[in-house]
């Protein structure tokens, strides 16, 4: 089985920013603890105020799919959507 990499861009607003922060930092970190996971990161853009970068890297397609079922996935990607322009781009790459 192949690594996926995973890319997903977010444009929160002026408003929500601090939720969705928070929600954010959160995921990353109960998503750290995945069997499967090997990567998850999130970055704020320098450049682009209010805009948040998630780089993930799971060891194969199964344990992304997993991911996605889990609570916290689903809790935290429910409350970053409330304060939020919307996912712009989600980029998945086989490795």
């Amino acid at each position: 089985m192949k690594q996926v990499a995973v890319i997903a861009e977010w444009q929160t607003t002026a408003e929500g920013n601090w939720v969705f922060k928070q929600a954010a930092l959160k995921l990353a970190e109960e998503s750290k603890k995945e069997q499967g996971c090997i990567a998850y990161d999130l970055y704020e853009s320098d450049s682009e105020p209010l805009k948040y970068t998630f780089v993930e890297v799971w060891k194969d397609d199964k344990a992304l799919e997993q991911h996605t079922k889990r609570n916290h996935y689903i809790t935290m990607v429910q409350i970053m959507q409330l304060d939020t322009n919307g996912l712009q781009t989600v980029t998945s790459q086989v490795l």
